[in-house]
This record gives C-alpha cells, sequence and structure tokens, in this order.
C-alpha cells in the first residue's frame, strides 16, 4: 500500500485550486496568503499528500528557504504514534473481492448488514444532479460540525478537470431524498475519498454504513486500485 499519487493527479488537483481561489503559482507551489498578509507556500492545499514520500523532497526544501511553506507527505516507515497524531486511514484492495473484504468486518459485520436490509437506493455519476445532491448532505453535515463549507464551484471544477475519474456516490431513501454521499477521485492505483455526509435522520438507520459499504463494492469491482484511502484522521 506504499503508494501515494501520480504527478498528472498532482497537475489536475493543482489546476483545480488556481481556477478556484486564483492561487499564483511558484514552481512546483502554490502561494497561499493568509488574512494578514503573509504568504505561504504550499504543496498542496487541500490534499494530505501528494505525488512526494519523507525521502523525496529534497528539492522542495531547497525552494523554501528563508520562506514560510507548508509540504505534506506521507512516510512509510513511521511508527512511534502518539494520541492524536495525524495519520491517513488506507484499506488495501489489491486482488480482493467484496466476499473477501466482508469476512474481514468482524466488528462491523453486523451493522453493515443491518444497513443494507433498509429501502435504501444507491447510485453514482457525476451529472449536475449528483453535485448538488452531494453538496446538499456535504455541507449540513459540515455545519453541523462547525466547519466551514467549500464553495459547491469546487465540485463542478473538480469534475472538468478529472472528469470520470470524479464521482458522487449517494444513498436515497425510498422517497428519492438523498441521505448519504461520498465524493471519490480516482487515481492510477488510489481511490480517495476525500468528502461527505450523511442526513443526521437517517443515522440511527445506518445510511452510513450503507454508502460506504455500497460505494467500496463498487470501487473494488474494478479491479484497478491498490488501495481505498478514507483520507486523514486522528
Amino acid at each position: 500500500m506504499n503508494v501515494v499519487f501520480t504527478s498528472d493527479f498532482i497537475k489536475k488537483f493543482k489546476n483545480v485550486l488556481v481556477r478556484l481561489y486564483g492561487y499564483e503559482e511558484y514552481m512546483v507551489f502554490l502561494i497561499v496568503p493568509s488574512f494578514f498578509g503573509r504568504k505561504t507556500l504550499s504543496y498542496l492545499p487541500l490534499l494530505n499528500y501528494t505525488d512526494r514520500t519523507n525521502k523525496d523532497i529534497k528539492d522542495l526544501l531547497e525552494l523554501t528557504k528563508d520562506t514560510d511553506f507548508q509540504i505534506r507527505v506521507l512516510n512509510f516507515e513511521y511508527n512511534d504514534f502518539k494520541n492524536n497524531d495525524t495519520i491517513i486511514m488506507r484499506l488495501g484492495i489489491e486482488n480482493r473481492d467484496i466476499d473477501d473484504l466482508y469476512s474481514s468486518l468482524k466488528s462491523k459485520r453486523r451493522k453493515v448488514k443491518k444497513s443494507l436490509q433498509n429501502n435504501f437506493i444507491f447510485k453514482y455519476g457525476n451529472s449536475d444532479t449528483f453535485i448538488n445532491d452531494f453538496y446538499t448532505i456535504f455541507s449540513n453535515t459540515m455545519h453541523k460540525h462547525g466547519t466551514p463549507v467549500f464553495d459547491k464551484q469546487l465540485f463542478y471544477y473538480l469534475r472538468d478537470e478529472f472528469k470520470d475519474d470524479n464521482v458522487y456516490y449517494t444513498a436515497y431513501d425510498e422517497n428519492g431524498k438523498p441521505i448519504a454521499c461520498m465524493c471519490m477521485l480516482f487515481d492510477e492505483e488510489i481511490a480517495w475519498y476525500p468528502w461527505g455526509g450523511v442526513d443526521e435522520n437517517f443515522a440511527k438507520k445506518l445510511a452510513g454504513y450503507f454508502i460506504y459499504w455500497k460505494t467500496l463494492e463498487e470501487v473494488v469491482g474494478r479491479e484497478s486500485f491498490k488501495v481505498f484511502d478514507f483520507g486523514r484522521s486522528s
């Protein structure tokens, strides 16, 4: 599972950020201004890691001398974790089928099975309807947690840049109301889940377990990825 994003993925993501926020570029960095006028070289905003590892940033550090900077990379050898350290949660899916994954769930298997007994409807795509349904759930979830919400335009720009490698997986109730969603971005070996949400009125009905499992089922069925990346956690 020691894979990072490709340089092509990074290029596309950078294009989205320049288009959305108007960031200026400096070499491979984006220049991110602060509220107080200070500028930070970032590689890259909104990403948990890039196409580099901790062993492959010497040239980047040379470019950041005497400048504020932020470089996010993965260190595959570090294991001295402490409480609340930031980690990336990944699931290895290479050469695994959905039955294999289901058998490995153990304590979560009962909840997944129960979630699948509901009359939820599972759909996915990247049309305007899917983006709008996603954004309704996502923005409400962010507001509930007191977190600022990205402009909806971000997701339209992601679709423009990544095309079919940007997919919105959505669960609907029996009346067609969106109740849970996941935005996925696909690279060559990584299926990355950066954003999503669940309608709190359906949380007790395990809509979150439903959307996670059905999305994982579809992604594993593609047979092209090594890693399902659940994003950053503590």
